[in-house]
């Protein structure tokens, strides 16, 4: 929500959003990809696929340093993305939630995923044919 609409207003040039956002996007859409094989019943498929794209994580995680940093450099300096970033934070799905607590989330998700594949492989018999892509996918994490 906050990219999008960014990108649409021009509060933010590409390359403080970028700074702020990362591969926010990257992680969306391999969520969605997850989803889907989720909902129809794919669940190693699924997993196999999203830990392959892991570097989207990696990436965030990277800069989320950096990402806080300019945050905070446009909420002194800009008073449109202020006022924006207010608005935005009022809406009914963030839940009260900041955005510097939004994007603190892909960080704290990649964790859960670890301990959720952990769990799935840890009792998943080894004779389903599954098993295996919970065992690949936990090589995936750090």
């Amino acid at each position: 929500v906050f990219v999008e609409i960014l990108k649409a207003k021009g509060t933010l040039k590409e390359e403080i959003r970028e700074g702020i956002f990362s591969s926010i996007k990257s992680i969306l859409s391999v969520n969605q990809s997850l989803l889907v094989h989720l909902q129809n019943g794919y669940i190693g498929k699924g997993l196999e696929q999203f830990c392959s794209h892991l570097h989207h994580y990696n990436t965030y995680v990277d800069n989320i340093y950096n990402a806080n940093k300019v945050l905070g450099i446009q909420l002194k300096k800009n008073k449109a993305f202020r006022r924006f970033k207010k608005l935005q934070e009022a809406r009914p799905q963030f839940h009260n939630q900041k955005l510097e607590d939004l994007l603190q989330l892909p960080v704290q998700r990649i964790n859960q995923y670890k301990y959720f594949l952990q769990d799935l492989a840890a009792n998943t018999s080894p004779d389903n044919p599954e098993f295996e892509q919970f065992s690949n996918g936990l090589f995936s994490f750090p």
